[in-house]
């Protein structure tokens, strides 16, 4: 049989070369790569960032409560009405410069406008404008794939998920393919590849799409050009990387029975695709996610790594807002990863080579200059069998990480479809914790994609959801542990404000039953996830501790390996030690009682403290300072409330404590203070000299030199507090000279032998 000639070549993300390995059962069509394109952009067109949009929090509410297609319908021509309306001063603005608003994004605060270049600069002066870009231009970045020695989707098609004992391969779920277009003219036969159709079948047309496919529908983004056909072959491809279904001599996609809709954002042949076009496939994903149930989608395109780049907020924008695991590629470029997409809230897919876990040499690796560690996750991309566009007598043979990244889209509808009730963030921590064991690091992020491990888990419910604020800045979850059994747990969360180039920034901690740190992650602010891998050394429950630090009000956070947070039950509180203290102690006291470990403050009186060293019986706290002397209230307080009150008394602290300045100047103005009990009075004496004076059961003095220098200054008086603070002036001509103060302290009620003084005071006057 003669080899149909290869596709148009692949650009740059393909660039691995002449790819073969051994001859499969299939006949092939190498993709060769040409040289790294230069980045363009198309001229006279601009990406304008806005202070402000239109809130999607309806329309989230919406998508996760379930609602109708027509009703989400409705919400999204409202967000088009009203962010139409919130423009209409900055396109008369534009027209004034002589230019044209192309099209007002909805999903992100953004417009894009055709203007003469020598306009540009009024463009960014016009009121709310807070960036221009211009419009970039990006370019797209199965021998088996699927069985036990790579990624074992196939294990995971043959197993029954939680949805009427289906098996999981992504039946009436859909992947959303933001690419060159859908082969949906195969040839000449008027209709899908057969890569389309239920079982690679194109008899069977029980499929809910186009001629009885399971391609919903193939469309053409805001910028892009044709009618959503696929005039390159890349994004066929990546469609059937992610639910290609098998034939004879073909390997099937990782979600074979899933349904596929496109949206073509490329302009040219060549695969390129303006940014504008990449943001408004977004959009669009997101406007149709409810009708055409897409839990998945794909861009396995070049990018920015400006999380504040346009495209980027849409893709952020679409996976929040819209329940919807994002997967973009790590790119072609090895540690180049300048031209690679952020991928904040989606997966950004590294590629290793087959039946190995070893890195691709393209595979792009390491870090951004916003400090994004690349890549989240690896799988296959290294000489992959695909569909190839127009024919079903050949196999496409490529390489690059486009093709890694609909790998795990498709893994990520297998894990949704497995359990219905699982969301796109906990799919996410599910996928990354479930890699093959040993495999993360080295360049492959969490490690290499594992579809059968996470399917299972998902079916199991390995996985969870919480919230963080400042108000509850942490949690804690339980982590079932067995002896020297090789344990993970990954946590990751959402990113709101993608405006901001400030980011949600957690941490993971493991600690065992003992309160000892087994393990911990806290990558750069740039990534959304982390993930540990420990041995315990017992068999029992450790404690998985998720806190940080937060740019959103309230972080969505998910944890696949840990339980849930447990409501968290009230302290209750059994003993004090000690239940008497004195003012300005250093020695902490101790609480002991139930339910302690997740105590973070504690009230004394109306004061409250921070919690230290909480275990489940015992927490600590420091005393604060000043307080009324006398009994007063202590309580703690948890995420479940307050504990029952114990009594702490203040005690008086004798012999005084002498406080004040040991440096002094001419004229200088000084505080000087006492602390003691309630009501005792405080003779403060000076002396030039250290030579002490003692008067036998009545008073003890380390100055004064036995009275014959011995002068009384002023006197403290001191309060329910037993405290007292006296201002004074330190007089001239006294520069060069030390000298000594010291307290008596007398009961003011009660006249007691002998006095008591204080500690004494060395000061220096320097001028």
């Amino acid at each position: 049989m003669k080899l149909k000639h290869a596709l148009p070549l692949f650009p740059a993300v393909l660039a691995a070369g002449v790819l073969r390995s051994q001859e499969p059962a299939q006949p092939v069509a190498v993709v060769q790569g040409p040289a790294a394109v230069a980045p363009q952009v198309v001229p006279g067109e601009y990406l304008v960032q806005h202070a402000s949009g239109v809130s999607l929090t309806d329309l989230r509410d919406a998508i996760y409560a379930k609602a109708s297609a027509d009703d989400v319908d409705r919400i999204v021509a409202d967000l088009v009405q009203k962010v139409e309306q919130e423009r209409e001063a900055f396109a008369r603005d534009v027209e004034a410069l002589g230019g044209t608003v192309v099209q007002n994004y909805w999903i992100v605060e953004g417009s894009h406008v055709r203007l003469d270049a020598s306009k540009v600069e009024g463009l960014r002066r016009i009121a709310g404008v807070v960036r221009v870009d211009p419009n970039w231009i990006h370019y797209p970045v199965l021998a088996t794939s699927t069985n036990a020695s790579n990624h074992n989707s196939d294990a995971a098609n043959v197993t029954r998920g939680l949805t009427n004992n289906q098996l999981v391969v992504g039946t009436d779920l859909t992947v959303a393919i933001l690419d060159t277009g859908l082969d949906a003219a195969m040839g000449t036969s008027g209709r899908p590849h057969r890569s389309f159709y239920k079982n690679g079948d194109p008899a069977n047309t029980s499929g809910a799409g186009i001629s009885g496919s399971r391609m919903l529908g193939r469309f053409v983004a805001a910028g892009a050009s044709g009618t959503g056909e696929d005039d390159n072959g890349h994004g066929s491809a990546c469609a059937s990387c992610s639910a290609g279904a098998t034939w004879p001599g073909n390997d099937a996609g990782f979600a074979p029975d899933a349904n596929i809709v496109g949206w073509k954002v490329s302009a040219s042949s060549n695969g390129g695709a303006s940014t504008s076009a990449i943001a408004d496939g977004f959009q669009q994903t997101l406007a149709n996610v409810t009708r055409y149930k897409i839990v998945a989608a794909n861009n396995s395109y070049s990018g920015s790594p400006s999380m504040t780049e346009m495209a980027q907020q849409a893709a952020d924008r679409c996976a929040y807002v819209g329940n919807i695991n994002v997967c973009v590629p790590a790119g072609n470029s090895a540690s180049n990863v300048t031209a690679t997409q952020a991928g904040y809230n989606a997966l950004n897919a590294g590629s290793i080579n087959k039946n190995s876990t070893t890195r691709s040499s393209f595979s792009g690796y390491g870090t951004q200059t916003t400090g994004k560690i690349i890549p989240d996750i690896a799988a296959i991309g290294a000489s992959l069998n695909m569909t190839n566009k127009d024919s079903e007598s050949t196999v496409l043979r490529a390489s690059g990480t486009s093709f890694s990244s609909p790998s795990v889209a498709g893994a990520a509808v297998l894990v949704r479809h497995a359990n219905p009730l699982i969301t796109a963030l906990e799919a996410k921590a599910v996928l990354l914790r479930n890699t093959r064991t040993g495999t993360m690091g080295s360049g492959l992020g969490s490690g290499v994609l594992q579809a059968d491990l996470a399917v299972n888990a998902a079916i199991r419910g390995e996985f969870t959801s919480g919230m963080l604020s400042t108000a509850t800045p942490f949690a804690d979850h339980s982590v079932k542990v067995q002896q020297g059994v090789r344990t993970s747990v990954a946590l990751t969360w959402w990113r709101k404000n993608t405006g901001s180039s400030a980011n949600n920034d957690l941490a993971l901690s493991i600690y065992d039953a003992s309160n000892n740190l087994v393990a911990s992650s806290r990558m750069s602010a740039a990534n959304s996830y982390e993930r540990v891998e420990f041995i315990p050394a017992i068999t029992g429950i450790y404690r998985a501790r998720v806190d940080g630090t937060f740019v959103d009000s309230v972080v969505d956070y998910a944890i696949a390996g840990a339980d849930p947070t447990n409501p968290p039950k009230k302290p209750t509180l059994t003993a004090i030690s000690v239940s008497t203290t004195p003012l300005r102690t250093s020695t902490p006291i101790t609480l002991t009682g139930t339910e302690l470990l997740g105590v973070t403050e504690v009230i004394i009186g109306t004061t409250s403290v921070p919690a230290k060293n909480a275990t489940a019986t015992t927490v600590q706290f420091d005393p604060p300072q000043p307080a009324l002397l006398g009994p007063t209230t202590v309580k703690v307080k948890n995420l479940g409330g307050e504990s029952n009150a114990l009594t702490l008394t203040y005690v008086g602290v004798h012999p005084p404590i002498y406080e004040g300045p040991a440096i002094l100047v001419s004229n200088g103005n000084y505080y000087d203070s006492m602390t003691c009990d309630d009501g005792w009075v405080g003779l403060v004496f000076v002396s030039g000299s250290d030579k002490p004076s003692v008067l036998s059961g009545v008073v003890n003095l380390g100055i004064g030199d036995n009275f014959a220098q011995l002068f009384q200054l002023f006197t403290f008086v001191c309060d329910k507090s037993g405290t007292a603070t006296q201002f004074w002036v330190m007089p001239a001509g006294l520069a060069g000279k030390t000298f000594y103060t010291q307290i008596i302290a007398v009961d003011s009620k009660t006249l007691k032998l002998p006095f008591e003084s204080s500690n004494v005071i060395k000061r220096s006057v320097l001028f």
